[in-house]
């Protein structure tokens, strides 16, 4: 069994479950989700469940084997209780330790990203182990990519504003357009790591699409959409998509990967809708600097066939 720990926005749960479903195809065995993290991280909530994936989720008892970390207050209890034990053995030699105290696992099963980039050992992990990582790159999934589009199809059809949006997207050269901004500029620390794709270089990619694709389209998506129609003033046609709340992000992820051509921030959200894009002609635009904060190797984040900007 692959346990994968689920974490961050849509777009990061995407990878996290791609790559663990990558490795249990290979095993021939089950993959099964971590959300509990989601309990303590209040500004994200686990969103996979709007897509197509084989939702299979682990039990505090696999939790607690995998990872030797208690997920009830059964399990504090008896670690606790099985921690004092073990000092009072060791106080006194003659007595012996039930194997029943040797809680919490000895070995603990979890594999923790080494690095952002490509991990060469990650198909060489056993068949029993808990991910814990990031995962960002299509070489964790790329022999299983028919799998991964099937499964991250949206589950419900496309209904009301969002199908008369499709169909303008349809009828013309479309180009979606991703500006990613909130905790990236309200967060301090978050934008340390992060920062901002600034306009310019959005400016930049429009530019160069209206060169490229002809009569080209522009629909533009942004969790700061006060901010985006104040600052994205463009001489192109241009349709602020802008009606779908935060629980509906698996509409917007849709709606871009229904696009033509694809320009995106320095987000896993706007990556997934471009390598979701089915165009076999699409080009797709994305930041050369992914991240503000230096010494982060992102050289298999970004498929080679993308532009950098």
């Amino acid at each position: 069994m692959v346990i994968v720990k689920l974490i961050g926005g849509l777009g990061n749960q995407m990878f996290q479950y791609a790559a663990g479903q990558s490795l249990a195809q290979k095993h021939n065995t089950t993959l099964k989700l971590d959300d509990s993290g989601f309990h303590q991280y209040p500004n994200r909530s686990y969103s996979l469940n709007h897509l197509g994936i084989r939702e299979e989720f682990a039990t505090p008892n696999e939790l607690f084997c995998y990872t030797g970390k208690p997920q009830t207050k059964t399990q504090e209890f008896l670690c606790h209780f099985a921690e004092l034990w073990k000092r009072f053995c060791r106080e006194i030699p003659c007595l012996k330790l039930p194997s029943f105290f040797t809680l919490p696992p000895l070995s603990p099963k979890v594999y923790s990203e080494p690095h952002f980039h490509f991990d060469t050992n990650f198909f060489q992990l056993p068949a029993d182990v808990y991910l814990d990582g990031y995962w960002q790159s299509e070489k964790y999934f790329k022999d299983i990519e028919k799998t991964i589009r099937q499964e991250f199809a949206v589950k419900i059809p496309i209904t009301g504003q969002n199908l008369e949006i499709t169909s303008a997207i349809n009828r013309t050269e479309s180009v979606s357009l991703h500006i990613r901004r909130g905790d990236y500029v309200n967060n301090e620390k978050t934008n340390a790591v992060h920062g901002t794709c600034g306009l310019e270089y959005y400016l930049a990619c429009i530019k160069q699409a209206s060169q490229t694709v002809s009569n080209a389209h522009f629909f533009a998506f942004s969790d700061d959409p006060r901010w985006m129609m104040e600052n994205l003033r463009i001489d192109h046609p241009l349709t602020y998509v802008v009606h779908n709340n935060i629980s509906e992000a698996h509409e917007d992820l849709r709606l871009m990967s229904l696009c033509r051509h694809n320009i995106v921030a320095n987000s896993s959200f706007s990556w997934w809708a471009a390598w979701l894009n089915k165009n076999p002609d699409k080009i797709v635009f994305a930041p050369q600097e992914w991240f503000k904060k230096e010494g982060v190797n992102t050289k298999d984040l970004i498929p080679p066939d993308w532009k950098k900007i």
